[in-house]
């Protein structure tokens, strides 16, 4: 796999750029959809069994999960249409550096 090119800005490294905006939203959507999982959550524990309430954590949770798992079907599909194309985009979506970790 070949790193992006970071001192010039050519039109082969389209895929970069593509693959880190869609890094960068596939992060965004994973804290929103955790957020709302953390909301969704409170709300049913503090819901004291009315059944509005309840109902409504349980939609927002299950939108959450369903935003997430689209969200993810998605970013495979443009990996994929990436790929026929000819612009890898590996190096950004769903291939996060694990180096910041050490």
């Amino acid at each position: 796999m070949t790193k992006c090119n970071t001192n010039t800005a050519e039109i082969g490294e389209l895929g970069c750029v593509l693959g880190n905006g869609l890094e960068a939203l596939f992060i965004a959507i994973g804290f929103f959809a955790g957020l709302n999982v953390i909301l969704s959550g409170i709300k049913l524990a503090t819901s004291q069994g009315d059944p509005k309430t309840l109902a409504s954590a349980k939609a927002r949770f299950t939108w959450a999960i369903l935003g997430f798992i689209i969200a993810i079907g998605v970013i495979a599909i443009l990996r994929l249409v990436g790929g026929f194309v000819g612009y890898d985009l590996s190096p950004g979506a769903l291939n996060l550096d694990t180096n910041l970790l050490r």
